[in-house]
């Protein structure tokens, strides 16, 4: 009987290690499987900020770079923002004077900007999607205009006239 409880108990002490080992080894891998997809996820977020290849949103010089136009000497309230997954898209606004307008618009992609109603903004608030939180009031008249290379890179000026003290601008620049 002696015998028997000794080889149950051997029994049961190799189960317990096998089982220990393999919860061991199953947190292990979930672990693992964890990190794996916590970084494909960042591999995958949409949100990955093309402006840092130039040097960062916070840099005049890179969102110059990016959304591929110079900073008039006017601008003030400078704000910029880029999401990149198989393309780059550049979003740019800020306060210009209006005295700006035509070198501003010689810098850029865009070669003439037409008169066009908020709701006529179709296309350009179809890129701004959820990535930019711009508004613009169906019933107010913009100036507007798209220029570019399609194979290269395509650009979107909004102008809103109406601000007080200059115009406030918004671009996207797509970058495919």
């Amino acid at each position: 009987m002696k015998r028997q409880h000794s080889k149950l108990r051997k029994i049961l002490v190799a189960m317990a290690i096998t089982l220990s080992v393999c919860a061991f080894a199953s947190l292990l891998g979930l672990y693992v499987f964890a990190q794996s997809i916590s970084s494909i996820g960042d591999w995958l977020a949409y949100d990955s900020g093309c402006l840092e290849w130039w040097g960062g949103p916070d840099d005049p010089a890179a969102v110059e770079e990016g959304a591929n136009l110079i900073l008039p000497p006017s601008t003030k309230n400078l704000s910029a923002r880029s999401v990149a997954f198989q393309d780059c898209i550049v979003f740019v606004n800020f306060d210009m004077a209006p005295d700006d307008l035509d070198s501003f618009l010689a810098s850029t992609d865009v070669s003439k900007l037409d008169s066009i109603a908020g709701s006529g903004l179709g296309e350009f608030t179809n890129l701004i999607q959820n990535d930019v939180n711009w508004t613009f009031d169906d019933d107010r008249v913009y100036l507007y205009g798209k220029g570019g290379d399609s194979n290269r890179s395509w650009q979107y000026i909004v102008i809103d006239q109406t601000t007080t003290g200059g115009y406030k601008v918004y671009v996207i620049h797509f970058l495919p």
